[in-house]
């Protein structure tokens, strides 16, 4: 009987130690893989990566060293902010965010979403937010279902580079923008995919900033630019938005081989561009907009090589707009080309014109010029302005007649813009090519003949 007791003794004090050390393993274990993603932010050296695990992670990150807060892409890295708040700040130079599926909700509906964010719809806060940074790269990562994407203010060196930022289907004053700078210098945008944002990139007072092959739609503006200098922005698509690109007071800078389309807003512009000094647009195809251009006390802009086309207006302008260039550029199938708010402006310059598509001179001397002046503005042009439906009779055979017979009699006392040299070839090879003037005329003549015919017949069976 002592021996068992003994044994038993024995056994309790064996195991009671290593159940204790079993326990203090597992737990330690459990603890280790289960840190935060915050605790492994602040255990990091400068300049080490800290990899994201797959699954769910609902945490709000501070980042106040340079690190390399790195997914595993294709959305196994998702950060989680049910409270529609901010999920990363940071206040550091050197901090790459790579690969990061980011989203404001996990399953809520449009709905829940859409009414969780008009209860403070003009300051949705953003998913990263980040303070006067250095060297920021924000690439390769996923928004979705979000109030508002980034938010920089006083950086330099900013890389936005192949993310996706989707907000939620619903008006977009509800939404907040994609990707918002102030005061930042040396920024990169670069192949960045938008979808219901107020604004996909609203910019205020950059210098040296380049937008390149991003795809911009269903949003309030594409690009919003604002007391900005040294922009350029090439290769991007904005379609279906209320305007593709918006400039306000900003300087020296230069858009080309964009394209603006199908902005139909009953305030639609493919561009506009505001109060602003020596602004190119060059090369780009602006088309299906309820106006393809649009100028505010502008100064020294210059619109070259461009396809304007399909717009319900071409190009319009409002009060002075000096120092202007408009050249080689195609005016195809606008229900009105131009229209002038204020005094007439120039439509060529140094000896070189556009392509009118309602311009129906020949070239007689074969330098691929009409032989004509070409005048923008007729007088269908004016009753459109005030009688919107009668674009019903856009190119049919009676307008064209009429519109050719203006130009051989043109209307006393209206406001017209000149181009001087006009071409008669479009300059886009792509462009469909287009039904010669006289096709048009003769049908129209054909017409009046019929009706001619129709009402002597009348006339004579009554006086029989």
């Amino acid at each position: 009987m002592i021996m068992k007791k003994m044994e038993r003794t024995t056994i309790i004090k064996l195991f009671v130690p290593l159940g204790v050390l079993f326990f203090l393993f597992f737990f330690y274990a459990n603890s280790s893989s289960a840190a935060s993603l915050q605790d492994q932010i602040d255990e990091a050296g400068a300049g080490d990566t800290v990899t994201i695990e797959e699954g769910i992670h609902e945490e709000v990150l501070h980042i106040d060293k340079p690190i390399h807060l790195k997914g595993l892409g294709e959305q196994q890295s998702r950060l989680l902010n049910k409270e529609a708040g901010t999920i990363i700040f940071i206040e550091s130079d050197d901090v790459v965010i790579e690969g990061i599926a980011f989203e404001h909700t996990e399953e809520d509906t449009e709905e829940e979403v859409g009414y969780r964010q008009v209860t403070d719809p003009f300051d949705p806060e953003p998913v990263i937010s980040a303070d006067a940074p250095s060297d920021l790269h924000i690439i390769d990562n996923t928004f979705d279902a979000i109030g508002s994407g980034i938010y920089v203010t006083n950086g330099t060196d900013i890389e936005v580079a192949r993310n996706s930022l989707i907000g939620v289907e619903a008006e977009y004053f509800m939404e907040g923008n994609a990707v918002e700078l102030y005061d930042t210098d040396d920024v990169e945008l670069r192949d960045n995919r938008v979808r219901y944002m107020m604004d996909g990139f609203y910019l205020d007072t950059l210098s040296r900033a380049d937008i390149t092959g991003n795809d911009v739609s269903e949003s309030r503006y594409a690009t919003h630019l604002m007391f900005s200098d040294q922009v350029t922005g090439d290769n991007n698509t904005y379609t279906d938005n209320v305007n593709g690109m918006m400039i306000m007071d900003s300087t020296n800078s230069s858009f080309s081989d964009n394209v603006f389309q199908e902005h139909f807003d009953v305030r639609g512009f493919g561009a506009m561009i505001f109060r602003s000094e020596n602004i190119e647009l060059l090369n780009n195809r602006i088309s299906q907009n309820s106006t393809g251009i649009q100028l505010q006390e502008t100064r020294g802009t210059t619109i070259r090589g461009n396809a304007i086309t399909g717009n319900h207006v071409g190009l319009s302008w409002n009060m002075r707009n000096p120092d202007f260039v408009f050249t080689n550029n195609d005016m195809i199938s606008n229900i009105i080309q131009t229209q002038a708010l204020s005094d007439a402006l120039p439509l060529d310059a140094d000896g070189e014109g556009n392509y009118w598509d309602d311009y129906f001179m020949e070239d007689l001397t074969g330098d691929g010029v009409g032989e004509l002046t070409y005048e923008s503005g007729t007088v269908y042009d004016l009753i459109l302005e005030e009688q919107p439906e009668w674009q019903l009779f856009f190119e049919s055979p009676a307008v064209s007649l009429w519109s050719q017979t203006e130009e051989w009699l043109p209307a006393i006392g209206r406001e017209t813009a000149v181009d001087n040299y006009p071409k008669v070839e479009e300059q886009w090879a792509e462009e469909p090519e287009q039904q010669s003037a006289w096709v048009y005329i003769t049908i129209g003549f054909i017409f009046l003949a019929i009706a001619a015919a129709i009402i002597y017949y009348y006339r004579r069976n009554e006086y029989a």
